[in-house]
């Protein structure tokens, strides 16, 4: 039996083990952070995703990361881009910034026309620890808050992309109202039921499911081309999801 945690940004921990599924995929947590009159969507993971955001935002949407800065016991790294809607002579405006520390880096982009001196501040308003498996980013600004609950997106590669949070729902029934829950399948991940382009938008190649574990609730993508049956046997080979609150191990940066 192997066991693997990813940490969420509010500390708390996601907990897989298999003894037959390669649990080595890639992850990222993210929230929604209210801080400074705006609300930013921050997305963590490990040293190597902050670059990768920077690679493909400079590739595809020709950002240029030339603001350099040192914060919170990182590195800051920010760009801003500015385009026109096609047709017409409006202007969108958006700062990206990327914090890159030891062990892990986050992101979060800033909408309408932001100065460096926001993103600093809203890097402020966290407090940030680095841990084995992830990036704690707790709100401790005198106006930060949490406005979305912490999810984990973890990549599987025997069942797909799983994007799950903490279990919310009292049942199957709430947590997939959309869905006829006769159809739902129990499998040793939790209870899950296939979900359709109406549910959720997906591309048609992959499938969407829903899943409700003992502790989790969420979305299940396979990976494109899996059929149905390969996924449910997937999940059914997953022998503990479960979410879990840590003794903090320490001290914040």
């Amino acid at each position: 039996m192997v066991e693997v945690t990813r940490r969420a940004i509010d500390g708390s921990q996601l907990l897989i083990a298999s003894a037959e599924i390669d649990l080595k995929g890639g992850f990222t947590s993210s929230v929604q952070l209210s801080a400074h009159d705006t609300v930013v969507e921050i997305h963590a993971s490990d040293r190597g995703y902050g670059q990768a955001i920077i690679d493909e935002f400079t590739a595809s949407d020709h950002y240029s990361f030339d603001e350099s800065y040192s914060a919170a016991g990182g590195s800051v790294r920010m760009a801003y881009h500015l385009s026109v809607v096609p047709g017409t002579a409006q202007t969108v405006t958006q700062r990206v910034v990327i914090w890159e520390g030891k062990a892990t880096s986050m992101m979060f982009p800033i909408g309408g026309p932001s100065v460096p001196e926001l993103g600093l501040a809203i890097l402020d308003s966290l407090s940030l620890t680095e841990h084995d498996d992830g990036l704690e980013a707790l709100p401790t600004g005198a106006d930060a808050a949490y406005v979305s609950p912490p999810s984990v997106a973890w990549y599987l590669g025997d069942i797909g992309l799983l994007e799950l949070t903490q279990r919310r729902a009292e049942s199957i029934e709430e947590a997939f109202p959309q869905v006829a829950v006769s159809d739902a399948v129990t499998t040793r991940a939790g209870q899950v039921v296939e979900l359709t382009a109406d549910d959720h938008d997906v591309a048609p190649i992959r499938h969407a499911f829903g899943l409700l574990g003992e502790d989790v609730q969420g979305l299940v993508f396979s990976v494109p081309g899996a059929s149905t049956a390969q996924v449910i046997n997937g999940l059914d080979r997953l022998d503990v999801v479960s979410w879990r609150t840590p003794v903090p191990e320490s001290s914040p940066l």
